[in-house]
């Protein structure tokens, strides 16, 4: 005869603490990787509409961006590399997507990789893709990378033609948008950057704004064409070229027409634009460009500030003749090229042509050692509809040539 099982009052009491401690244990797990995104992303959305209606105090709105930027509560976190989720913020902030689809993941038991295709409103009916890394720690799941895979809204496989035209319009419509006086100035920045560095259009176009990306996004903003028409594309193998007749309508005077050839490259089946050349001949009595003369050692270093302005404020003058006479003014070193060409990119490409450009004023020199810093103010014509920048940051080095720049910033307050 079997005997009753008897549970002693301490044995019932160790069961139920185990009941309870595996069900907490169950559910405190982390989320799957694709439910831990989702929610991401509506973080990401909630958080931005938040610091838009600016109903904190400006300290608490700094934190929440830094917050943000950082993926605080959602990224791995890495020594020595904050700003992880920048690219992501920026990518939100550009692209306004409205509605996302989750793939399903390729994921191990430690790591993860998800798509994510999100609905754009400068692209409606094409998904724009992007990819999420994600990986394990400490039983949580947290977000280690994105990349964006579609790099430009045009259909794959487009022609050369299409290419340009997407290109066009959506050079036009932030260029106009830069000046429409509806956006603030943290808004200004990355639209001027993304579009400075060819917008996913141009082949090898990330770094640098002195390059054809900078240069023919400056046309859009200075000459502001209305319409353009395309003819038919030249290819040779990888190599194309079209020719581009734009058409403007200045303030003052008759319409103009400016004719580009564009030059293409294919990579991966893909047209990228590589290159423009202007095909109108310079006039004989067209104004040139002054190069600066070599500097004497001992110049103080306001003065070669001041003749790098003068050589911006040059009329009419082409970005990479701006960026070649001012050359002897800068040290022969790759960071200050990059320096060079910003200044010129955005300092021509904001200011506008004629009447818009600013007047300069040296208002600071300060100088310690072998290095100095002079602050410029810019003051901006009554005519200016909007005044994109409020200073200028020189950073000059004294070397056995004498002064040299070595950086220029734009300062916004």
């Amino acid at each position: 005869m079997n005997k009753p099982l008897r549970i002693s009052g301490v044995s019932l009491l160790l069961s139920l603490l185990i009941v309870l401690v595996a069900g907490s244990t169950f559910a405190a797990q982390t989320p799957q990787p694709e439910v831990l995104l989702d929610q991401y992303i509506k973080h990401i959305q909630t958080t931005l509409k938040q610091l838009e209606a600016k109903n904190e105090p400006a300290s608490e709105r700094l934190k929440i961006h830094s917050d943000l930027i950082n993926g605080v509560g959602f990224w791995q976190a890495v020594r020595g590399k904050p700003s992880r989720a920048m690219g992501l913020v920026n990518f939100f902030q550009r692209r306004t997507p409205s509605a996302w689809n989750i793939k399903p993941s390729t994921s191990t038991a430690d790591s993860a990789s998800i798509e994510v295709g999100f609905e754009v409103q400068s692209f409606p009916g094409y998904p724009w893709l992007t990819e999420f890394g994600l990986v394990k720690v400490a039983e949580q799941w947290q977000i280690a990378s994105f990349r964006d895979l579609t790099i430009r809204p045009v259909v794959p496989g487009a022609d050369i033609k299409t290419v340009l035209e997407r290109y066009f319009r959506a050079a036009s419509d932030t260029a106009e948008s830069l000046y429409s006086g509806g956006l603030s100035k943290e808004e200004k920045q990355p639209k001027t950057m993304e579009f400075s560095f060819g917008a996913g259009y141009w082949v090898g176009q990330t770094r640098n704004m002195e390059m054809p990306a900078g240069t023919l996004f400056t046309f859009f903003i200075t000459r502001h064409p209305k319409s353009w028409r395309i003819e038919p594309a030249r290819v040779a193998g990888d190599y194309g070229e079209a020719d581009v007749h734009f058409t403007s309508k200045p303030r003052h005077g008759d319409e103009r027409i400016d004719t580009y050839t564009i030059e293409l490259s294919r990579k991966n089946e893909e047209w990228f634009l590589a290159g423009h050349r202007s095909q109108k001949d310079e006039p004989e009595d067209s104004p040139k460009v002054v190069i600066a003369d070599a500097i004497p050692i001992g110049e103080d270093p306001a003065d070669i500030t001041r003749q790098q302005l003068d050589i911006l404020d040059q009329a009419d003058a082409a970005m990479e003749n701006l960026f070649k006479a001012s050359e002897p003014l800068w040290i022969d070193v790759r960071k200050a090229r990059r320096g060079l060409g910003r200044l010129v990119a955005m300092t021509v490409g904001m200011s506008g042509a004629g009447e818009q450009k600013p007047r300069w004023e040296v208002i600071t020199t300060q100088t310690e050692d072998n290095h100095a810093t002079v602050t410029v103010k810019a003051i901006w014509p009554d005519s200016a509809a909007v005044k994109p920048f409020n200073r200028l940051s020189f950073s000059l080095q004294n070397t056995e040539a004498g002064w040299r720049l070595t950086d220029a910033q734009l300062l916004f307050n």
